[in-house]
């Protein structure tokens, strides 16, 4: 990606996190009454990783190699564990 395009990107994105968020709620409010719960968010996470796939395809992004993923794999295990979250007992 240019220079332009990632400087768009950039500002884009806080916009767009709002957008997602508030959306949300508005649509939490119309569905609780007439849906299960975990309906509702297999429903909401199956739309989230196709716009992901989408946004995946479309920028292509650099992705990590075996030692990148092994890092991040031992940094987050490392943090739940000392954070003292629910995961890790």
């Amino acid at each position: 990606m240019n220079h332009n395009h990632d400087h768009m990107a950039a500002r884009a994105a806080p916009v767009l996190f709002v957008l997602l968020w508030s959306t949300g709620f508005i649509g939490t409010k119309y569905v609780i009454n007439n849906a299960d719960p975990l309906t509702y968010l297999a429903i909401r996470m199956a739309v989230v990783v196709g716009l992901m796939a989408i946004i995946a395809v479309m920028t292509r992004p650099k992705w990590p190699d075996r030692v990148g993923i092994a890092h991040s794999a031992v940094r987050c295990n490392g943090a739940a564990c000392c954070s003292g979250s629910a995961a890790s007992r």
